[in-house]
């Protein structure tokens, strides 16, 4: 930006392509979480204690809300 023309124009340009670019990750970043979700869940279900009884059940030893988060604060440019 600091390169190009001084005029508004180039930098209104410039910030539109920014947010559609940013728009562009944040649909990325939808698109893969429920996959990754899943993934965490049956990696974590495969992990069990084998003194344990049985595997603990789908979600809950899951990183599902960590993850939620870590997404949504990506998606929204914000940190918890």
């Amino acid at each position: 930006m600091l390169k190009t023309s001084h005029d508004w124009e180039s930098v209104g340009d410039s910030f539109v392509d920014m947010r559609a670019a940013i728009e562009h990750m944040e649909w990325h970043l939808q698109s893969i979480r429920e996959p990754l979700i899943r993934l965490a869940e049956y990696a974590y279900s495969q992990s069990y204690d084998p003194a344990a009884d049985s595997p603990p059940p789908p979600g809950e030893h899951c990183c599902a809300v960590e993850l939620d988060e870590i997404l949504d604060s990506a998606s929204t440019g914000t940190t918890s």
